[in-house]
């Protein structure tokens, strides 16, 4: 560091012209990239205008981007009258005039951050502060060249954005404003690294040309003392005294151009020394024959340690075949440049994100060598894991308040029916509806928190033999009904069955169509097919020669951009305006704790297909399960345990409808009480039902326990309000022989009560 503070200074003291064609170059270089910089101004403009229309006035709108348009129209004038101004150009008045414009080109976008600012709609603030950090980012690299012209941008640019979210007051805001001006500092140091850059760059430039110059100098003078020798050879032995005070002096000439050679020479071994970043010369076999010191402290390793070894061995596994093919590229390229994100492997063996930008040099009557140089980017990818935490978190608020909205219909529908039911006690008819009306209530709550369910933690779901023809048969019927979607079915004679969860891949399959029917709201055809896959392999999901049931659904809408194709099964990730992106990624989660994937292929234009891989129960056939209905000869008694009485009180009006005899107990020391009494009076209980959990005492589980102790033939069903207890959904493992989900119907009782024989 002391080395390159030493070098800075020796910067500091160039001689003028030398300075003043740096400064020139870095003129140059603002307006070659000006064209690019205006014409984003005028694109992001217009998309924000077009985004915001619907909530911010549109001559508010209007007026800003006309301001825009103006400004960006005279910044235009200016490169027009630069790129045919007469050369040598005069670079601070042109920079001058570059800082201005600039400048006044950040304030009009700064003032979208105050006159463009929706207070009630998160969504669009979020849009709106993507949109300036995309221009601040942008900015970074069009205008850092000379740094103070990027800061007239970058400060007025997010500023009044951040003043405005820190005088919001809330927490939250106050979060935004605060990021806000992190991340107005982090692009200002960033502007200052690529303004060093830069300047280094023009610096070494110039530092060669003078070299040259000093070379092509002693050549010519050394042409000229051979057409001295030449020329005076008649008369050497006046000339000896002469022309050794000349060798003398070209001696010296070349000694000083020597020295000056080993100066730049140690010059830019600092520079490379004191890089942040890793300097590494390949061999056209990828061999490192040169590696800069901060490898040590980047990566652990000391020089000497890595010289001469293949620079894949320190990549991922996983990345090679790309860098490999990315190295190949360079090296059939003229001159062309090559950048990818790579895991790079640390001494201690965990592996370190590295942006790594790699360019090809050939030298004539040498083989060519690639010049890469990595960059450490793991505080950049905290800053990115930070700001789409922000973002998750805006659209979880988002999908509290829809769960809060559709909970709130649903029981502002029931205490209605449930009130109207107090009213019509002696009509009858009118009364039936009422409850009717109730129990779909309940049932669409039930819907609702299975949903929510599936992002639970665990989530494991209860499977029983399904057969797929009838399941997805059911749901695209209920799915495409009233839609101007139609379907075409087709699936084999003896389909396999796979064992599921009913419900959840009902769920799943019903997203997915949801999304083929609302890319094609003006009607289409969604081709649906069911597929045997016996010995199916596939190495990206490690599965070797297993059966699998194959579900595809294929779409005739626009299709699916391909940089979101990666993004589709994210949690909150939504291109809808009322989406709430937990659809595919609901679907996803639910098949993959099925122990299947899901794949999607898209092209723009030609619409998509989901294709949906599940473990088939046994290969080659298909069983048909029937429904037995059982109901006892003569009463039967049952055992309920279940610390909340209105639950157990509705489970045993249930049951004495189905005519069994009930004893309600609320906690497990009452139920082995009672099941010991009822052993001794020989009057045994045919079954018991006991709730999972019962807060301050036995559960389910410790009770169920407890009577095997007394009775190992016991029968008991497990009750419970989570569905991704283990203990329900592998109750069979606990000593169970049935399973029942809060809220749970009369058949669904009578049901698992039947199954017991």
């Amino acid at each position: 560091m002391k080395a390159f503070k030493e070098e800075k200074l020796r910067q500091d003291e160039l001689p003028p012209e030398v300075k003043k064609e740096i400064f020139q170059g870095q003129v140059k270089l603002l307006f070659r990239n000006a064209p690019l910089g205006l014409m984003a101004s005028l694109v992001n403009g217009a998309i924000l205008v077009a985004v915001e229309w619907s909530v911010t006035p549109s001559h508010r709108l209007l007026l800003w981007y006309g301001v825009l348009i103006f400004v960006t129209a005279a910044r235009f004038f200016l490169f027009l009258r630069f790129s045919r101004a007469d050369t040598p150009i005069e670079p601070a008045l042109w920079e001058q005039r570059f800082f201005y414009g600039t400048g006044l080109s950040g304030f009009v976008w700064g003032t979208a951050g105050l006159l463009l600012f929706p207070p009630q709609e998160v969504i669009h603030q979020a849009f709106l502060a993507f949109v300036l950090a995309g221009m601040a980012a942008g900015g970074a690299a069009a205008y850092s060249a000379v740094l103070r012209v990027y800061l007239a941008f970058l400060i007025p640019l997010l500023a009044p954005f951040a003043l405005r979210c820190l005088l919001m007051g809330s927490y939250l805001y106050m979060a935004m404003g605060g990021m806000t001006m992190i991340f107005l500092s982090f692009m200002g140091i960033i502007g200052k690294n690529f303004h060093d850059s830069t300047y280094l760059s023009f610096l070494m430039h110039c530092e060669m040309k003078n070299l040259n110059e000093a070379l092509k100098r002693e050549i010519e003078s050394k042409e000229r003392a051979q057409g001295e020798i030449q020329r005076y050879q008649m008369h050497l032995e006046q000339m000896v005294e002469e022309r050794t005070a000349q060798l003398t002096e070209e001696i010296r000439e070349r000694k000083h151009a020597q020295e000056e050679i080993a100066r730049f020479a140690r010059y830019f071994r600092d520079l490379i020394e004191n890089s942040h970043d890793i300097i590494v010369t390949l061999d056209d076999a990828g061999r490192i024959t040169f590696i800069s010191s901060s490898v040590s402290r980047l990566l652990g390793y000391s020089p000497e340690e890595v010289l001469r070894k293949n620079v894949f061995d320190y990549i991922h596994p996983e990345q090679r075949k790309e860098a490999r093919e990315a190295f190949q590229r360079i090296m059939e390229s003229e001159g062309k440049s090559a950048t990818l994100e790579l895991n790079v492997r640390h001494r201690d063996g965990h592996f370190l994100p590295h942006e790594v930008i790699g360019k090809a040099v050939r030298t004539e009557g040498q083989e060519p060598i690639v010049i890469v140089n990595s960059r450490d980017i793991a505080e950049r990818k905290k800053y990115e894991d930070a700001l789409e935490k922000a973002k998750r978190l805006e659209a979880l608020g988002f999908l509290a308040g829809g769960i809060a909205h559709d909970f709130n219909n649903i029981l502002a529908g029931l205490m209605g029916q449930m009130e109207l039911a107090q009213l019509y006690l002696d009509q009858r008819e009118k009364l039936t509806s009422c409850l009717d009306n109730a129990l779909k209530a309940i049932e669409k709550a039930r819907e609702l928190a299975n949903r929510l369910l599936t992002f639970s933690v665990g989530g494991e779901p209860i499977k029983k033999p399904l057969n797929l023809v009838e399941l997805v048969q059911k749901t695209l019927a209920l799915t495409l009904a009233d839609s101007p979607v139609k379907f075409e079915f087709s699936f084999p004679d003896e389909a396999w069955q796979i064992e599921g969860d009913e419900g959840q891949l009902t769920q799943a399959i019903q997203n997915i169509i949801t999304n083929a029917k609302e890319a094609m709201p003006q009607g289409g055809t969604l081709r649906v097919t069911l597929k045997n896959l016996p010995h199916y392999s596939n190495s990206v999901f490690g599965i070797t020669d297993q059966s699998f049931v194959l579900l595809s659904l294929s779409d005739e809408g626009p299709g699916i951009p391909e940089e979101d194709l990666g993004k589709l099964f994210s949690p909150f990730f939504t291109t809808k305006k009322m989406g709430s992106g937990l659809g595919l990624a609901a679907a996803n989660s639910i098949v993959r704790r099925h122990g299947g994937f899901i794949t999607v292929e898209s092209k723009p234009s030609k619409g998509s297909t989901f294709s949906l891989y599940l473990p088939a129960k046994e290969e080659g056939e298909v069983t048909v399960l029937q429904k037995v209905e059982i109901r006892p000869s003569v009463k039967r008694r049952v055992l309920v345990m279940d610390d909340e009485a209105m639950v157990r009180n509705v489970l045993g009006e249930f049951l004495q409808i189905l005519d069994y005899e009930v004893t309600l107990v609320e906690n497990g020391k009452q139920a082995l009480q009672n099941y010991r009494e009822a052993l001794a009076e020989k009057n045994p209980y045919f079954a018991v039902i006991l709730d999972v959990n019962v807060p301050g005492g036995w559960g389910g589980k410790e009770t169920l326990e407890e009577l095997r102790k007394i009775d190992p033939q016991v029968k008991a069903i497990v009750t419970t309000g989570y569905a991704h207890d283990t203990v329900v959904t592998d109750y069979q493992r606990y000593g169970f022989q049935g399973a029942l989900s809060k809220p749970f119907t009369l058949q669904e009782i009578r049901e698992v009560l039947n199954k017991l024989g």
